[in-house]
This record gives C-alpha cells, structure tokens and sequence, in this order.
C-alpha cells in the first residue's frame, strides 16, 4: 500500500514497475497471476517490468530499488548478471532469493500478516490487512524502510512517522481508482476499486 505514491510523487523515481510471476490457472479458482496485490499495483500506477529492464540494459538506469525478488522470475528474462551492473541495488525482502548476491544493501521486510494495509485482488476487491503476528527479528514494513531511506537521502516531506493508515487514506483521496477506499472503510467484505484494475 502506496508503493505507487511513495516512489512516483516523492521519490521521484521516474520508473516504476510491478513483476508478477505468473503459472497454471483454471477456469474456477486459480489465478494465473501469483501475486496478492498486482491488481491493487496496477491501479497505483505500476506497469510491466519489461521498460524498467530494458533501461538497465541500455545503462539508462544506475540505481534500483527492489521490493521484493520477482523481478528475478524467468518470464520477465532477467538475471542475476543484469543487475551486477548497477552502481546501486537496494532489495527490500521478506525472504532469502537469489537477489541477495547483487544487492548492495539488503533491508528485511515485513510479510503481509505483519503489516497494516490493504490488498487489491484479482476482481479489484480492496480487502483490509491488520497485523496477525509481530516478526521474530528487527524487521520493518517497505513503507516504513522507504520512508527512512528517502529522509537518509534528505528528501523533503518525510519528517513525521510512517503513518500507513494516513497513508491509505491519502490513496482514497487522491488516486482515483481509490477514490473513497481504503483501510478504514472497506470493512470485513471489502470495497472493489472504483475504477481501473482488472480480472487476471
């Protein structure tokens, strides 16, 4: 939640993109889409990774910051070897991937039953997330870790706490897929995105 905000209107970052592995789906309950928020990512503005790779490729691009290993998925025909020349990889992880060995700093993520937020399925229902369980080591959500990135960087407009409940409200009130939707209004069934998004 507000990955797309964070990195297009204050990081400015001016590439952003959402990999999503993909595998065996049915015509009842499997998805083909392996990922519990790409829906969500798209209509926060996330595109297909294939632009941002080709920049790296074209050595338009020095710095990335990764959230999670995804991107490393052989449908997206990324390597190990494309990021080793980087100046700067920074992966924001939850888990051990073969990532780890390119990074410069690896900063470890919180999984989503630790965190406060919202998920946007595969129909475009927003579903609220609250946190099941605390993690058994120093580990931070990506916004909190965004957000002490962007002020060791000296960006403006990060003096306060990481707030994701204000942030999630901020979305409802400036993203227009989200418009009126977020952690404290979808409820126990959830509210789907008011536009944009799309069944995968």
């Amino acid at each position: 939640m507000g990955r797309g905000v964070l990195a297009r209107c204050s990081l400015l970052v001016p590439s952003v993109a959402q990999p999503v592995r993909k595998g065996r789906a049915d015509a009842l309950l499997i998805k083909a889409e392996k990922a519990a928020n790409a829906t969500g990512a798209r209509a926060l503005g996330f595109g297909e990774p294939g632009p941002v790779l080709d920049r790296i490729r074209g050595g338009g691009a020095r710095v990335l910051i990764a959230l999670g290993h995804d991107v490393l998925d052989p449908a997206h025909g990324a390597s190990e070897e494309l990021f080793r020349g980087l100046d700067t990889l920074i992966l924001l992880d939850s888990h051990h991937s073969a990532l780890e060995r390119v990074a410069h700093v690896v900063l470890p993520a919180r999984v989503a039953a630790e965190k406060l937020g919202t998920l946007t399925n595969h129909a475009g229902r927003v579903q609220a997330v609250t946190p099941a369980v605390e993690p058994t080591h120093q580990a931070l959500s990506e916004g909190e870790l965004l957000v002490r990135l962007a002020r060791a960087l000296g960006l403006a407009l990060f003096e306060g706490p990481w707030d994701p409940r204000a942030v999630s409200h901020a979305i409802g009130a400036v993203v227009p897929a989200f418009a009126g939707v977020h952690v404290d209004s979808v409820g126990a069934a959830g509210l789907l995105l008011t536009s944009g998004g799309a069944d995968v």
